[in-house]
Parts: structure tokens; sequence; C-alpha cells
């Protein structure tokens, strides 16, 4: 019973950490500011080219990377398309996270700990129709609770024509020692998004929850659902 219950415990606390807005806010303060250091420096990565070379042929301008972290993908964006000109928002919990972002992105970008009607409609009117182009969303949406999940989605849907999830997807919602799988396919279906691409993500596979789970899938505003 000892052993059961010590491995039962970790995982426990792994998933109460994952979904704790606090300790996300305040990572660093627990592994060192060098861990946003670190992601920013993975800007290079091969996979992260997923993204450039999507909004390179879609002529997407306006994008939004929620959960961006210290903002590895956005400069990739920038680093792969340095002829274009770019309006980012990037929403993360993290001051720290967000200080490093501010200090690496070149295009012109605002930073915010959260995403709401207010600050997301301020940014669409970047856009000459008042569209955000793209909503990235890399490995974060699997910590959200159920209500944080459906709120963020109603505030995008209103603005967002594009989205890029690269998270763990199950046709039934399942739940691992840590992690959370669902069907992001039937839940923006109810906001009017079809899927147009899903394919294995290209994330480093740590675990066959990890193999079996991960995926990289887009979405895109069906045509007549008004934002």
């Amino acid at each position: 019973m000892n052993v059961i219950i010590k491995k039962i415990i970790p995982y426990a606390l792994k998933r109460l950490l994952g979904r704790s807005k606090l300790f996300w806010s305040l990572r660093s303060k627990f592994t060192g500011k060098d861990v946003w250091i670190g992601y920013a420096k993975q800007y290079s990565d091969e996979r992260r080219g997923f993204f450039s070379s999507f909004v390179d042929e879609k002529g997407c301008v306006t994008i939004l990377d929620y959960g961006y972290a210290s903002g590895p993908n956005l400069r990739r964006i920038e680093t792969d398309l340095k002829k274009k000109f770019f309006y980012f928002l990037g929403i993360d919990i993290s001051n720290d996270a967000i200080k490093i972002a501010k200090s690496i992105i070149k295009s012109n970008a605002k930073f915010s700990r959260y995403l709401t009607s207010e600050n997301i409609l301020e940014f669409s009117k970047q856009s000459q129709d008042g569209i955000v182009d793209l909503a990235i969303f890399d490995r974060v949406l699997t910590i959200l609770n159920k209500k944080d999940l459906a709120n963020l989605f109603l505030i995008i849907s209103k603005y967002v024509r594009y989205i890029i999830i690269d998270d763990f997807f199950s046709e039934q919602e399942f739940q691992d020692k840590v992690w959370l799988a669902r069907n992001y396919e039937k839940l923006l279906k109810e906001y009017g998004y079809k899927i147009v691409n899903k394919k294995k993500s290209e994330h480093l596979i740590t675990s066959k929850f990890h193999s079996e789970h991960a995926y990289l899938m887009v979405f895109e505003k069906k045509t007549g659902d008004n934002f």
C-alpha cells in the first residue's frame, strides 16, 4: 500500500501544479528565470517552422499566441519572415516570461497576463477587416479547466479566423496521471470552426500518452459564421 501511495502522490501533485495558475505565474521563482531564457532559445526548433510556413501561406499579419512562454513561436515567425511586418499579441501569466519576450521580439507586439474581450478587440483593430488572422495554442490548453476553456473559446470565436492547436487530442476526454486530452474538433465546432488539418505533433515524445494523443490541429472559421 505504501508503494502505491508513493507512486500516486507525485502524479497527483504534478496534476495539481499543472492546473494551478499560481504555479505557472510563479514558475520561475521555483525553477529560476533561466527556464524562460531556455524557452526563448528554442525558437530555432524544427517543429516551429510550421507556424511561420502557415503564416506565410495564409498571409497572416495579426497573430495571437496564448501561453506563449517567452515567445519562441513569435520569434521564429519574425526570423523566418524578416521582410514582412507583423502585429503580435502575447498572453502569458508569468511576468518574468513577458519581460524576456519583450527583449527578444522585434515586431510590433503587446503582451498581457490575461486575454480579455477588451484587449483582443483593441488588437483586432490592427487588421483592416477587424479580424485577427491567427491564434496559436502551443501545449497550453491541457492545463485549463472547462470553465476557463469555454470562456477562452467564446472570446476567440468573435475575432479569430485561424486557430492552430498543438496539444493532446482524444475522441473522448481522457485524463492520464498528469495530462488531459480533449476532442478539440468537437469543442471548436460549437464555436463555428472546422478542422482543416490534423497530424501527429512534433513535440518531444516523453511517454506513451504523448505518443498516442499529441496532435497538431488547424481550424478555420466556417464561411458564413459571423465574428
